[in-house]
């Protein structure tokens, strides 16, 4: 089954500076670096779901989701990315600025979007888009497959723990939405044997469903990674729920979040109000009243800046239900039951009364599994009927249950039809256990299940069952229900006022972010006004931007739209960029499969400058104040950085200097001090020791007690002795190696046959770390080796420009180039050499 390259892994772990003396330690998972592109945890489910899609040899994605969504966004851009076309039905939420942009980012980006009036006309209206071409991604990305993305994860937490990088997490509190992050967390802590129990914080009603669909899919996503039912069932029990923060609903603030987004602030996490910000109140609460002693926060929400907006309107609303929506009103039932209890009457009829929210004629979404999960014995009469039926307080969850039923469960198809395709055999299905993608409607018309173990009567649905095999189903009851549709066109004056698609959704078009309009390419283009580069008044820049793979000559120095801050985030004025070896190694598209990048894009990651404006709740930094930073997109005029990464640039050191820092100095530091961990008195070898992350790591190595061995080519010997080491190598004379002792550990820089021919120098149990990759080390197994990705880290950086300034750690720059000579920075840079190349506008 193929995987899609979308993340960068692993995702750092932290700990968080919250609770001071013996409160709980609070960690995060910074899976909002997931990817630079657009991250948070929908990306490790697509690099699955679509890698299905691609075997499968579909064309087309069809999603659901609200208005706002960020598995909708997620899917529009790397739909796009791999070539996909990409239509999602979508459901009103409620109107907030931070929808509104997910929303034009995904049409931006070429998403057909099909509005819904309410969750219950949702699910038809889905399973209308499907084709053969198609394939269906589920509403957060959340079935089975798209799950084993986090039972990865939880697997790379273990590694991480085994590095000792954080103790053992007794809990994990993750948002709960629609249950793929919880359920494959669960899987994977099972699975690695791990004590940690994972909190799933509901962040929208009903909650009881939210637990049904949450270990549910656990359980199935336990039995197609080949887990025993046994084993499948214990994972689907560490899911626990946290009920108390999800307020009036989806997509609706609190007040708890909104204090857990001050005090994550100030801990460098942006979070967003509806979602994150429940469960990061979760996780302050569970550590203030001690309830673990060690509390892992996964954080899911992105934190690449949205993409730039460069699309158009494609199709603004399709097959829209004009007036008939009480006559297809969508009920659902959820199950999570042993062996038979499910037996007997489904809703349509309860105790020979009529149920008050459907009749005959009405559609239903149904999920029932028998997963084994004991708890639930006693709680099938509730569930089948007072829950959803007879308590009027839990009408208006219905309609939104309904769509996250077709969502968590993997089979969806009519009842009497039965179009389940052959997919199941291909993609799961385990004996009587059917586990599917959806997509598969489009297959074969062979039934995967016994249809003699159904029947319709014309009292409404009755289901006869046994067995032990788990089914979700839509079925259309009795009769046909006639909606009318209708098509809503897309008109140049109604587009600057939102669209139509964004009335039927709910939003106001208000003024603050009306888009603007230019009829300059034939078409309804749009841009908010934070991207007003195609508009009157536009605020436009120069930057360098990538075209293409290859020479220096696809670099180009050209306009750009200038781009403003958003919640967090400062516009940095430039004043100096660094060049280091990674950006050249993109443009030549050494790493397109590793860092698949949208093109044109703007490359950099080391800069210095001046804040120049903040966005809405940025507060740590004063507009005038100089600062540098290891961030994104960095050949630029204007930068957007949050201001979380920002650290300031010291007394004493110019721009230039400071430019040509951030990414050397953290690299460096974070080889040793999370790659090697040396004890004082310890003997490490680093190659490459006189290029500026192995200065880096001489000097920090050094600092903590290590006797250091610079590894470099016999004409740097001079050079390296001066950086203060205990010895020199070197590594191009072979008589040198071979007389070398042993080392307790080596820290790599080089790679390559240097690494390969040192590995017999390690002592039987050292370390080997490298910030290229995770060396092969053949049959030593002995050694604890670890691939270093380097990642912001504002307080380090600041001590150690400090050393920078004080001459205590030398770090010099060869060339300072202009931006508009940028081919001739990246030719020298290429050619190495002394010293860091910087670039200034």
């Amino acid at each position: 089954m193929t995987r899609l390259a979308i993340g960068r892994y692993p995702t750092p772990v932290e700990r968080l500076p919250i609770f001071p003396g013996d409160r709980a330690s609070v960690f995060v998972k910074r899976d909002d670096a997931t990817s630079d592109v657009y991250g948070g945890n929908k990306v490790r489910k697509l690099e699955l779901l679509l890698g299905a899609a691609r075997d499968l040899g579909r064309r087309r994605l069809v999603t659901v989701g609200a208005a706002g969504s960020h598995q909708v966004v997620a899917t529009a851009l790397y739909g796009e990315q791999f070539g996909f076309e990409v239509e999602a039905v979508l459901v009103g939420q409620p109107p907030s600025r931070h929808a509104e942009n997910n929303l034009r980012v995904a049409l931006a980006h070429g998403l057909v979007g099909i509005a819904a009036p309410a969750w219950a006309a949702a699910p038809p209206m889905v399973l209308a888009r499907l084709g053969k071409d198609s394939f269906f991604v589920p509403l957060g990305g959340s079935n089975a497959l798209g799950s084993l993305g986090f039972v990865e994860a939880a697997r790379e937490v273990a590694a991480q723990v085994d590095a000792g990088l954080l103790p053992e997490p007794e809990l994990c509190v993750v948002a709960l939405g629609s249950g793929g992050t919880t359920a494959g967390l669960a899987v994977g802590f099972e699975q690695m044997g791990m004590r940690t129990r994972v909190v799933g914080v509901a962040v929208s009603h009903p909650v009881l469903a939210l637990s049904v669909v949450a270990r549910g899919l656990a359980f199935r996503t336990a039995r197609l990674a080949g887990m025993s039912s046994a084993a499948a069932s214990r994972a689907a029990l560490r899911i626990d729920v946290d009920e108390r923060w999800v307020g009036r609903g989806y997509g609706y603030p609190t007040a708890a979040g909104s204090e857990a987004m001050e005090i994550a602030s100030r801990a460098g996490l942006v979070l967003d109000p509806t979602y994150t910000a429940k469960a990061f109140a979760s996780a302050l609460d569970l550590a203030r009243s001690r309830r673990a002693s060690t509390i892992l926060y996964w954080h899911t929400l992105s934190s690449a800046p949205l993409p730039q907006l460069e699309g158009h309107f494609r199709v603004v609303s399709r097959d829209c239900f004009a007036d008939s929506l009480e006559r297809v009103s969508v009920v659902s039932v959820a199950g999570a039951w042993p062996r038979g209890a499910c037996s007997g009457e489904l809703p349509g009829r309860r105790d020979g009364r009529e149920a008050r929210l459907f009749e005959a004629g009405e559609v239903v979404v149904g999920n029932v599994d028998d997963v084994g999960l004991r708890e639930h014995a006693e709680a099938d009469d509730a569930v089948l009927g007072d829950l959803f039926v007879e308590d009027e307080r839990h009408a208006d969850h219905l309609a939104e249950w309904g769509n996250r039923a077709l969502g968590a469960c993997e089979l969806v198809g009519e009842i009497l039809d039965a179009p389940f395709g052959r997919e199941a055999a291909e993609l799961g299905a385990d004996g009587g256990e059917i586990d599917l993608l959806a997509g598969w409607i489009a297959g074969e018309r062979e039934p995967a299940v016994d249809l003699d173990e159904l029947r319709v009567d014309e009292d409404g649905v009755r289901r006869k069952w046994e067995g032990d095999f788990g089914f979700g189903f839509l079925a259309r009851v009795t009769g046909e229900t006639e909606w009318n549709q209708c098509t809503v066109q897309v008109a140049n004056d109604d587009v600057e006022h939102g669209g139509p698609l964004f009335r039927l959704l709910g939003f106001s078009g208000a003024a603050s972010h009306r888009p603007r309009v230019s009829r300059a390419f034939g078409g309804t283009w749009f841009a908010p006004s934070s991207c007003s580069g195609w508009a009157e008044g536009k605020a436009v820049m120069k930057a360098i931007e990538l075209h293409g793979y290859g020479d220096v000559d696809q670099l180009v120095y050209e306009d750009a739209e200038t781009p403003v801050p958003g919640p967090g985030e400062v516009l940095v004025k430039t004043s100096a960029v660094g060049i280091n070896p990674v950006d050249w190694k993109i443009r030549r598209g050494y790493m397109a499969r590793v860092v698949p990048l949208e093109l044109p894009t703007i490359l950099g990651r080391d800069l210095a400058g001046v804040v120049w404006s903040n966005g809405p709740g940025a507060s740590l930094f004063s507009p005038g104040d100089r600062v540098m930073a290891f961030a994104s997109h960095a050949y630029a005029e204007f930068v957007v950085v949050k201001e979380s990464v920002l650290s300031r640039i010291p007394a004493g050191l110019s721009d230039e200097q400071a430019a040509a820092l951030p990414l050397v100095l953290l690299t460096g530091a974070q080889l040793i001090e999370r790659g090697i961990a040396p004890q004082r008195g310890q003997t490490i070898l680093i190659t490459g020791a006189v290029g500026s992350v192995g200065r880096t790591a001489v000097f920090v190595a050094k600092g903590l007690g290590a006797r250091v061995i610079a590894g470099v080519r016999a004409s740097q010997k001079d050079e390296a002795l001066a950086l203060g080491v205990d010895g020199v190598l070197a590594l191009d004379r072979d008589d040198e190696v071979a007389a070398l002792p042993e080392v307790d550990a080596i820290a790599d820089t080089v790679g390559g046959a240097v690494i390969a021919k040192l590995l017999p120098k390690i002592k039987r149990g050292g370390a080997v770390a490298s910030v290229l990759g995770a060396p092969t080390v053949g049959d030593r197994s002995d050694l604890r080796v670890k691939a270093i990705v380097s990642h912001p880290d504002p307080t380090q950086l600041d001590r150690l420009a400090r050393e920078v300034a004080a001459s205590r750690l030398l770090m010099p720059v060869s060339r300072t180039l202009k931006f508009s000579d940028v081919r001739e920075a990246h030719r020298v840079a290429e050619k190495g050499g002394h010293g860091k190349v910087v670039m200034v506008p």
